[in-house]
């Protein structure tokens, strides 16, 4: 399943830099330009900022990131099997991971 979602991601990404090298028919411009087209999408995700701490007029940004998703799904698949082998608490450390990323 982790390898799954890694795919997925990896997928999603290799789609997006088609998009930004049809976007710019100039190469090296279309490579100077895609770190600033994808840093945005990483700072969005909520990997390096919590997604409650994102301002709302820039909420929109958050759901166009594929990062966001991929995030998301490699985290649920890393910490599902600890949330069904065991009693889910709010107090264990499993919890409140899940309720720190708003999983």
């Amino acid at each position: 399943m982790f390898l799954g979602v890694l795919i997925l991601l990896y997928c999603a990404a290799g789609s997006y830099a088609l998009i930004i090298s049809t976007i710019f028919s100039d190469k090296q411009l279309a490579v100077t330009l895609t770190p600033v087209l994808i840093i945005p999408f990483m700072l969005f995700a909520g990997f390096f900022v919590n997604q409650n701490n994102i301002p709302i007029w820039l909420i929109e940004f958050q759901y166009l990131s594929f990062f966001k998703y991929g995030y998301q799904a490699l985290m649920l698949v890393s910490l599902i099997p600890h949330r069904l082998n065991f009693s889910y608490r709010m107090n264990t450390k499993v919890g409140i991971l899940l309720a720190r990323v708003n999983l």
